[in-house]
């Protein structure tokens, strides 16, 4: 039967672009600046500027333009004209520039005649709620991306933001401005400006108006910039003036309470408003391209198809796994698509008959540690914990050390210098809202293994819960559940991630190519401030740890597949490409090592519609876009029996030879069944290369030292 995607043709036989080089060349981070010199390109040609990483320097490309200036305006650069040229995709050009161009084109076109506002990451929003929710209105929004495999192609992807009904100026005329900051002061807000926007309340002025001109970015100046918001009209000069902040920039900022509306942060209750069925999100993305004939860039119009991709998908099949004593399993035997609790009580059996792949030897010593108002006898836990650590994990642990309770800091304090260092491994609860309390306690054990648990976690389905918290801790301590029965298609995988809260790191985990058993990972981190772009130094670095360790593991490496979540950057791709080299030079690596860098990606506006499952996608089901990016469900149906699955991209963006992509994507959705939060449970997700890469990099921020991966 015929299935689909939620892509659309966009034909493009020929772009105009002008070259500009710039000088002196932007300094690294050069991202913010790169940005303006985008829209310095697009406000002073006829095309849409988009920046192109040539060789070791930066370009900005008009799109669109076929006679572009000579000369563009720039306060700190010279942008000069090099080249002015048609591109022809599969020829000569960039695909990914023009994707750009044509994905700025399309979200220029809905923003400024189709009632959408721009939101971050190739995202649009209707200015008109869709629903509402309690106190908030729900507002309909696409996914935009454009991508090049034997052609162009549009994707979209509904998706839906929340703010509130009413506007902060509507909330200080009805309760007050005292009482306005009480309640709203710190919360966040989302700002309609000129530039749509998020930012936190810092105060609201009861004697300063909007028209006060001592301050700077007031809303009047915001204004004149013919803000396409419809809340812009409702801006008076008497309006009090509101303080705000953007998120990493202390800096205050003025605008006006008409154009703040509050944001609900992370809700249950608004999050299962906005699951809509996969016959409701086809119906949304083919009303949009219906909508969307074609794209402009400058001066050129490339039309749309308005009958999505179609053809047969393929479904991978789930990976054999192996347990103990060399006993592999083969899930085929629990039938096409088993349920979640078929998988996990399966999962269990073998264990308890088999027991883990990987065992540690000796007693471990965990200690137990709760907080003062836990609900039940601390030894009570502990015991069921170590009797499903015995049965399931083969540890024994003759504890526990302990228990203390944690919450009185001058107990617990006393008790880590005394008896901390003795410890294998912490077993931690904790209330459900005390995360920074987790981290405190892994920089309290200088970064010993912790797995924490909540008692309202044990409240319903206690056994299934006491399993998940036994492996989740087993496998911090060393435990291997079960491995891949078949290799993978190199002999190493690196997951490697920059990310965080506020400061982001990298982390990086290293498999074996043989079993995706995990050979090395980072154990501290370095800041990298806001910036997304590890820096080339640090990159080799960590690279180069992990590339040594798994030489040493393995004797000889002759290929490596980097699985880079989210987007490689430039600078990554920089220290890769020099890595290498100086590896082989070295003898660490043979001259014929192959090597390529996939891009990891579950954010994207991917979706399958498969006929077969009344749309919704099964697990494994994936296909393939051009030579270089494969799509993948990890975790579809029967584990989604809400809305549409998810697709994860695996797009191969660096290489030094040739390779399949389906087997690298093949590769990316097998060691998703190694990434079970407890190994146990079938929540399957991101693949565990590119996850506890994600994960350690956040805990970087907070913790100083983790010796443990973060299951």
């Amino acid at each position: 039967m015929t299935d689909y995607l939620n892509a659309f043709p966009v034909d493009v036989s020929q772009m105009d672009v002008g070259i500009y080089d710039i000088s002196p060349q932007p300094t690294t981070p050069a991202w913010n600046r790169l940005d303006q010199l985008e829209d310095d390109v697009s406000s002073g040609t006829d095309g849409i500027g988009v920046r192109y990483h040539d060789g070791d320097s930066w370009r900005i490309v008009a799109c669109g333009d076929s006679n572009p200036p000579e000369q563009i305006n720039d306060t700190d650069s010279n942008l000069t004209l090099i080249e002015s040229k048609v591109w022809t995709p599969g020829t000569d050009g960039d695909p990914e520039v023009m994707a750009e161009a044509l994905e700025t084109g399309l979200k220029e076109y809905l923003t400024n005649y189709r009632d959408y506002w721009d939101g971050d990451y190739n995202r649009v929003y209707q200015y008109t709620p869709y629903a509402s929710q309690g106190s908030y209105n729900m507002h309909l929004g696409y996914k935009l991306s454009v991508e090049y495999g034997d052609g162009f192609h549009l994707f979209l992807d509904p998706t839906f933001k929340f703010f509130s009904e009413k506007s902060l100026k509507e909330w200080i005329d009805q309760v007050g401005i005292e009482r306005v900051q009480e309640q709203f002061t710190g919360e966040k807000f989302i700002m309609f400006s000129s530039r749509t926007s998020y930012a936190t309340l810092e105060t609201v002025y009861e004697d300063r108006t909007v028209m006060d001109e001592s301050v700077y970015g007031s809303t009047i100046y915001e204004l004149n910039a013919d803000s396409p918001a419809p809340q812009a009209e409702d801006v008076e000069e008497t309006d009090p003036l509101c303080g705000v902040t953007y998120m990493n920039n202390p800096k205050e900022y003025t605008v006006s309470p008409a154009l703040l509306y509050k944001t609900p942060g992370n809700s249950d209750a608004l999050n299962d408003s906005a699951i809509i069925t996969p016959t409701e999100r086809r119906d949304e993305i083919r009303s949009l391209a219906e909508d969307v004939s074609y794209i402009r860039v400058g001066s050129q119009q490339f039309n749309v198809g308005d009958t999505e991709l179609s053809g047969e998908i393929t479904r991978f099949s789930y990976p054999s796994l192996m347990f103990g004593n060399g006993h592999v399993f083969d899930p085929q035997t629990l039938g096409d698509l088993p349920d979640k609790w078929e998988w996990e009580n399966e999962i269990q059996r073998l264990l308890d008959e088999h027991g883990p792949y990987k065992r540690v030897r000796g007693e471990r010593h965990i200690a137990f540690a709760y907080p003062d108002s836990y609900p039940e006898t601390a030894e009570e836990t502990y015991r069921d914990i170590q009797e499903h650590l015995q049965q399931y994990a083969q540890i024994t642990a003759p504890g526990p050390v302990g228990p203390i309770e944690h919450t009185d800091r001058r107990v617990w304090d006393k008790w880590v210098n005394q008896q901390g260092d003795q410890i294998d491994g912490l077993l931690a609860a904790l209330s459900d809202d005390s995360d920074d309390r987790y981290y405190s306690l892994v920089n309290d054990v200088a970064g010993a293994p912790v797995q924490h648990l909540t008692p309202s976690a044990l409240d319903d389905y206690r056994d299934s819960s006491l399993f998940n918290v036994a492996m989740g801790l087993a496998a911090k301590i060393g435990v291997r559940p079960f491995v891949l029965a078949e290799p993978l298609h190199s002999d190493v995988v690196i997951g490697f991630d920059v990310n965080g809260f506020d400061q982001n790191s990298i982390g990086a985990v290293t498999h074996d190519g043989d079993t995706g058993e995990v050979i090395t990972q980072t154990t501290s981190g370095f800041s990298a401030g806001p910036s997304t772009a590890a820096p080339e130094f640090e990159t080799k670095s960590a690279l180069r740890n992990q590339i040594a360790e798994a030489v040493e593991e393995k004797d000889s490496v002759s290929s490596i597949i980097i699985q880079r979540g989210g987007i490689l950057k430039n600078t990554e791709e920089a220290a890769v490409r020099e890595l290498i080299p100086e590896l082989v030079d070295e003898g660490m690596l043979p001259e014929n090592v192959q090597w390529g860098v996939v891009e990891v990606n579950s954010d994207t506006p991917h979706r399958i519609f498969d006929q077969d499952y009344d749309l919704q996608a099964p697990t494994g089901a994936y296909t393939t876009i051009g030579d270089q990016t494969g799509i993948v469900v990890n975790g579809g149906h029967p584990y989604v029996w809400q809305g549409t699955p998810r697709a994860t991209s695996c797009t191969l963006v660096a290489a030094n030879s040739e390779w399949d992509i389906t087997a690298l994507t093949q590769d990316v959705f097998r060691l998703s069944f190694l990434n079970w939060g407890s190994p146990g449970s079938v929540n399957m997700r991101s693949p565990i290369s590119t996850d506890l890469a994600t994960e350690l990099a956040k805990m970087f921020e907070k913790c100083s030292e983790i010796q443990y991966l973060p299951f």
